[in-house]
């Protein structure tokens, strides 16, 4: 039996005019095997169709290779979907977390500034010395004022004098050239801050933003005791720090005497 090159389209041709061994399947079907086995070695393809049971064992391996091929890409299509959920769910985390991070930038600052304004916070007090303003304050009360730093959050007091008027960015009062002031400042570098304030801070920002990350009145409960409870040992311990101040006399006492 003369061996035929699956690869030559002449020689399947003739193979169909002259094979004597197809039985059932017919000429058509042998012809259509052989161009689906381009890749089977010439010789190995010429023994196997030497009888209609070589026949049907190549074809029964054949379509056994394509069920494997069939069940490899149904596992790969499984392995896709499977990696596009998880795509899809890390997606949504992350635009979750992306609405807490912008929820943070648009009201971080605003927070953080109303936090130190409500305590005479130690690690926030500083002295400055400031110089007159050029114009002086309308009215007669006052003849001289001096505007308030760019960092002011909170007058403490005066060394000059008593006698004063917070107004419009300004410290009016009738004192000369320059003034003396301790004032609560804006600290914008979190690890200069004290870190029950910290604590404080973080529980009033979750406060914050749990309606709009959560909606769950519950937690919402829960975390304004965390911010009361938080902020009170700030202040406390905050206090304690500082060192008692003379009460002032009183004319009924000091009449007494």
């Amino acid at each position: 039996m003369r061996l035929i090159s699956p690869g030559s389209r002449a020689d399947r041709f003739m193979f169909r005019r002259s094979s004597s061994t197809s039985g059932s399947l017919g000429r058509e079907a042998l012809g259509r095997l052989l161009e689906l086995a381009e890749d089977v070695d010439a010789a190995a393809l010429g023994a196997s169709l030497s009888s209609n049971s070589n026949t049907a064992m190549l074809i029964e391996k054949l379509v056994t290779e394509k069920n494997t091929v069939a069940e490899d890409l149904s596992k790969a299509e499984a392995k896709i979907e499977k990696q596009d959920g998880q795509l899809k769910k890390g997606t949504e985390e992350f635009n979750e977390l992306q609405r807490a991070v912008d929820a943070i930038n648009e009201h971080y600052e605003r927070l953080r500034d109303a936090e130190l304004r409500k305590n005479r916070w130690n690690f926030a007090i500083k002295r400055a010395v400031l110089s007159a303003d050029a114009t002086a304050p309308t009215g007669d009360d006052y003849e001289t004022r001096f505007a308030l730093p760019s960092d002011f959050m909170r007058f403490i007091n005066i060394d000059e004098t008593t006698d004063y008027q917070i107004e419009n960015g300004f410290i009016l009062c009738n004192v000369d050239d320059t003034l003396n002031i301790r004032y609560v400042f804006r600290v914008t570098v979190v690890n200069d801050m004290d870190m029950l304030f910290r604590d404080a801070l973080a529980a009033r920002m979750a406060l914050e933003w749990c309606d709009r990350l959560t909606q769950k009145r519950a937690k919402r409960q829960e975390l304004i005791g965390e911010y009361t409870a938080f902020m009170a040992t700030a202040a406390n311990v905050d206090a304690i720090e500082n060192p008692s101040e003379a009460l002032p006399e009183d004319d009924w006492i000091t009449a007494r005497l």
